[in-house]
């Protein structure tokens, strides 16, 4: 997924999905900070077309922002070819960087799950002031209900019979008490959102990037002959789980300030 000369920018790219040289369109986030390369999976404009048989694959020629979409059956083919043993998937609702946020999850995890198990998941950046909750969000990777009787068909509710809050995609199941409307999304805060988004990105090996390590070393080694650093997340922490990490130092050795007139100066 390059451009072609220039900066990056979002919009329609090609991905080759399989050996046979199969290549559909997709849209990517290109620009977003502080990390981008994002592929759109899923947009949830309406209750309305949606169903069980369709979540993994719906107007999958057209990829949009601003209609229903998906391409979930591709989701877990997706790769960069790193060594990265996390993805991570960003959801939002109502506006770009709005009410969500974006998670790490182990890179076994699959997009197409039919459970509600995948709960080893982290919170690494959020947009908005909401909390994890029955009523909101659930701390869990999005999965799919086949449970026909039920208007939820991609959540992240734990019991979606129960409250199915925290819903991506709903189906209005033919009924008008839920045509015209969104799935609801978080209590009191966006309840049924214009437009909700999820999105995938793997991580590279380079976008582990620990805060202060610049501090930690200088604290460890100025004014030293000699120094040793370990490079270890006990030290430097671990801001991306599963990534493999180093530590890389540009140094200076300089001698000791001298003071007038000491010797030698003249």
């Amino acid at each position: 997924m390059n451009t072609k000369g220039g900066a990056p920018k979002d919009g329609l790219f090609m991905i080759n999905f399989d050996e046979n040289g199969t290549y559909i369109p997709v849209y990517c986030d290109m620009t977003s900070e502080p990390k981008a390369g994002w592929t759109l999976l899923v947009t949830s404009r309406s209750m309305a077309g949606w169903n069980k048989d369709n979540i993994l694959s719906h107007n999958k020629e057209t990829p949009t922002l601003n209609a229903d979409y998906s391409i979930l059956g591709k989701a877990d083919q997706i790769k960069m070819g790193t060594s990265a043993n996390v993805v991570q998937y960003r959801l939002e609702a109502g506006s770009p960087g709005h009410w969500g946020g974006v998670w790490e999850a182990p890179v076994d995890y699959s997009f197409m799950h039919k459970m509600n198990d995948q709960t080893n998941v982290t919170l690494v950046a959020k947009f908005g002031d909401w909390d994890y909750g029955p009523r909101s969000i659930g701390q869990r990777m999005p999965w799919i209900v086949e449970d026909p009787n039920l208007p939820v068909v991609l959540t992240t509710a734990e019991r979606p019979d129960q409250e199915w809050y925290g819903t991506i995609v709903g189906s209005d199941l033919g009924l008008a008490a839920f045509q015209g409307t969104n799935a609801p999304w978080i209590q009191n805060m966006t309840e049924a959102p214009s437009a909700i988004w999820y999105w995938r990105r793997e991580l590279a090996a380079t976008d582990c990037e620990a805060a202060g390590c610049l501090q930690i070393v200088k604290s460890a080694c100025d004014g030293l002959t000699s120094c040793t650093v370990q490079a270890d997340d006990g030290l430097f922490g671990d801001p991306c789980r599963g990534v493999r990490k180093y530590l890389e130092i540009t140094y200076n050795c300089v001698g000791p300030a001298r003071s007038p007139g000491s010797p030698g100066e003249g």
